[in-house]
């Protein structure tokens, strides 16, 4: 039998490699198949209210990841600065994406974004993810973030919460605020 994988990412049983007769039980195949892990499914949820100016790098951003989600639904709270008509773009060429409109407000306080999140949660919440990722709506990252944090959590099973420190211009997270109650990111 030939090594390989399926579309679930399952390693096939008792393939062989090398010479001789190796199978998946073999330690050099063990050794050379560690990296290939199962990423877990995720999903996406984004408030967002006026990011304009900042959404479409999130945007390419998301859509350019290695490994895509399941769902990704942005939330626009209220916004009236242009960002629904930025998303809208992008609804057409990638049907996992969702935009909800929530009503506009002339206040802006964090309890409007936790009732963001709660709309979008209520969209994904049948879907057979493993992760959810509550995703700001002004960062921007490279194509491999995604795998990178799937990857944290496929190879530690027992991780509940995973982020990553962030760089705004010049000046990088200040790690002295770490500790284990405290996940840092643009993508908790």
């Amino acid at each position: 039998m030939v090594a390989g994988l399926d579309v679930s990412g399952i390693v096939s049983a008792h393939a062989r490699i090398g010479r001789g007769n190796e199978t998946s039980e073999s330690p050099r195949f063990k050794k050379c198949c560690q990296n290939m892990l199962r990423l877990p499914t995720y999903v996406l949820i984004t408030p967002a209210r006026n990011e304009a100016e900042y959404i479409e790098l999130t945007l390419k951003s998301v859509v350019a990841q290695t490994v895509l989600p399941l769902k990704w639904v942005i939330v626009s709270d209220g916004s009236t600065d242009g960002t629904d008509d930025i998303v809208k773009k992008y609804l057409a060429g990638h049907p996992w994406i969702e935009l909800i409109r929530m009503p506009e407000r002339q206040e802006r306080h964090f309890a409007g974004k936790v009732h963001a999140f709660n709309a979008g949660y209520a969209k994904v919440a049948d879907l057979p993810y493993e992760v959810i990722g509550n995703l700001d709506g002004d960062v921007s990252f490279d194509e491999k973030y995604f795998d990178f944090l799937l990857r944290k959590f496929a190879e530690n099973p027992q991780l509940g919460v995973g982020g990553t420190p962030f760089r705004e211009g010049s000046s990088q997270y200040d790690y002295r605020f770490t500790s284990i109650e405290h996940v840092s990111g643009q993508c908790q």
